[in-house]
């Protein structure tokens, strides 16, 4: 294991599909400048990513359209749409989440807020378990310990706690998202975390955390979300029988719009 690697992490096609969930999933990630969908039809996922040359707003309509139609879906076929609600840059909530809802009313869906934080640790896990997961997890250890952090800027980051059981191979949330200042990240490590395998991902986990903060003992990783990798959490939430009305599922921003800046400035 090489302690502060930083990696680009691509999801493999080959990664395991949940085999819980029934039906036909439609699966939007706009949290970030570059984005994923995905499509879940049966035990087959199909996916697109998103253009890097340009925003995720501007490219994630015709994305779905071009995914829906090669598998010869309608919108109207769709069991279930499962959306990134957050935290993420604002452009690409507003519009993932304008669109999802759309389709979502006018087909009268199902729909699905998934957090960012929990998917970038999915994504993490989905890869390390489908390429080289002796690369990444100590066998020795029963569970491994995967923070998530999103820059939210002005010294503030968005942060979410995780572990990953050996065992069942499965990610479980163990604190809620908070948003949190940068310098008291190392505070918000559980004490359980001492002697365990602790890695901190994310789109740039190292280049806005000050050296301080990384031990001999946390690994670091970049990683962008997928959609894909929205599937296995789709699995967790529908066996707690979560789901959304459209107009519940609100954007999580990393900040607010300059106006709602300088509202609670005043």
């Amino acid at each position: 294991m090489l302690i502060g690697a930083i990696i680009q992490l691509e999801m493999p096609k080959t990664s395991q599909v949940h085999k819980t969930i029934q039906g036909t999933i439609l699966c939007i990630e706009t949290s970030g400048f570059h984005g994923s969908v995905a499509l879940k039809i049966g035990d087959k996922v199909d996916d697109f990513e998103l253009p890097t040359d340009f925003g995720s707003a501007k490219s994630i309509a015709p994305a779905i359209a071009s995914l829906l139609s090669r598998n010869s879906v309608r919108s109207s076929d769709l069991d279930l749409i499962a959306v990134v609600q957050g935290p993420g840059s604002f452009t690409g909530l507003r519009v993932g989440l304008a669109l999802s809802r759309a389709m979502a009313f006018a087909n009268d869906t199902p729909m699905i807020g998934i957090s960012s934080l929990e998917l970038i640790a999915q994504t993490f896990s989905d890869f390390a378990r489908s390429t080289n997961p002796s690369k990444w997890f100590d066998p020795n250890q029963s569970d491994v310990i995967i923070a998530t952090a999103i820059n939210a800027f002005r010294s503030e980051a968005f942060f979410g706690l995780f572990q990953f059981s050996m065992a069942s191979q499965v990610v479980r949330r163990t604190a809620v998202d908070q948003r949190v200042l940068v310098t008291e990240i190392g505070s918000h490590f559980p004490a359980k975390a001492i002697g365990k395998q602790v890695f901190l991902v994310g789109p740039e986990p190292k280049t806005f955390f000050p050296n301080e903060l990384w031990g001999s003992d946390i690994s670091h990783c970049t990683v962008r979300p997928s959609a894909r990798s929205m599937l296995p959490i789709i699995g967790r939430t529908l066996e707690s029988e979560v789901q959304n009305a459209p107009d519940n599922l609100l954007p999580i921003y990393l900040r607010g719009s300059a106006a709602e800046e300088k509202i609670r400035a005043t």
